[in-house]
């Protein structure tokens, strides 16, 4: 369930939003200097020299600051608590996503409750839900998926099988096509205003990092999640940067001879390197993930623990679809496992990369 609220930093309440701060601890002189900070605030707007009257803002957050993003945050941090067991709340900004597992119709009827609280906690804290861009997307690989239609305040929540969540084009089969064919064309478009402006430039360190900077960044965000596992894919991606370093170098030579030149990895090895780097944080704290349920590492009594004692391999699942087989828990495994025992026992990022 992806839900949408209405104007979502503007809207959030003064009063409410420093009673949540007393309620996180925060007091005396500190909360007054916050009170300060959020009230007394006025607006107005110019046109041609010509301005409206100054207005008091009643609500918001400081858009543009430091501790705006923050105070958003801590104002909706309750939100998880007012469903029921059962229901994952991922919060990020003002974006909110309510997931549940479905098996059966009384599944619908814990989600249903589920989006009844919630709209309850949106009335209380003066923060409306836009309900025409809240979504429900049904995940599944069943051809015939149970249906039961959601609402929230008494509107039936439209459903999508596609959904631009965060820069990433999600599917409900989680396949990745739609959003490789998007970003490749994001990424085209941009080499081909780069082409077009910097025609008669020679200059290769400014022309890559342009590179770097404007296309290459499309093509590496968020990796991690989508990194293609099919040949259509990979091949669709990497075609971008062989186009863009013939463009650099102003040169008919192969792409592997283009690369040694530019210092380029291919993007399929850079792929590589952020999911062992992901891993690898996460193993070590950098990232706060329990992922104990999708992976495991190998013991003395596996029968395929072949290379003596090395308990920081791990064990390979069986994948019984080609989501999970694709997915990074599943490609991680003979990817961490290759790397030197002296390269996965480092603690240092830096020593690490």
């Amino acid at each position: 369930m992806f839900l949408d609220f209405a104007k979502a930093f503007d809207r959030v309440s003064h009063d409410i939003r420093l009673q949540k701060l007393g309620n996180f601890g925060i007091s005396g002189a500190l909360l007054n200097w916050c009170k300060d900070y959020l009230t007394n605030r006025e607006q107005r707007v110019v046109i041609d020299g010509k301005s409206s009257t100054w207005s008091v803002i009643p609500s918001g957050v400081p858009q543009g600051s430091l501790l705006g993003p923050l105070f958003f945050e801590i104002f909706i941090s309750d939100l998880p608590e007012v469903v029921m067991p059962g229901n994952t709340i991922a919060l990020y900004a003002d974006d909110c996503k309510s997931s549940r597992v479905v098996t059966c119709p009384s599944d619908y009827s814990l989600f249903q409750s589920d989006l009844n609280n919630l709209y309850l906690w949106s009335q209380q804290n003066l923060m409306d839900f836009n309900i025409k861009k809240c979504k429900l997307m049904r995940i599944t690989k069943k051809k015939t998926p149970s249906h039961s239609d959601l609402q929230i305040n008494n509107h039936t929540l439209e459903q999508v099988f596609q959904f631009s969540d965060l820069g990433l084009f999600t599917s409900s089969k989680l396949f990745w096509n739609a959003h490789v064919d998007i970003i490749i064309g994001n990424a085209n478009k941009i080499l081909g205003l780069v082409k077009r402006t910097c025609k008669g430039m020679k200059d290769i360190t400014t022309l890559r990092i342009l590179f770097y900077a404007l296309v290459r960044s499309h093509l590496e965000y968020c990796t991690v999640v989508w990194s293609p596992q099919t040949a259509r894919n990979i091949n669709k991606l990497e075609k971008i940067q062989r186009r863009a370093s013939k463009f650099i170098l102003k040169t008919d030579d192969d792409y592997d001879t283009r690369r040694k030149q530019l210092s380029l990895l291919s993007l399929e090895d850079r792929r590589f390197l952020f999911d062992v780097l992901f891993l690898h944080k996460v193993l070590n704290g950098y990232i706060n993930i329990d992922i104990s349920t999708y992976i495991q590492f190998c013991s003395d009594s596996d029968s395929y623990h072949l290379r003596g004692k090395d308990e920081l391999r791990l064990k390979k699942n069986f994948a019984r679809t080609t989501t999970f087989k694709s997915s990074f828990f599943n490609r991680i495994v003979d990817m961490w496992n290759v790397l030197p025992l002296k390269v996965r026992q480092t603690s240092n990022i830096s020593n690490f990369k």
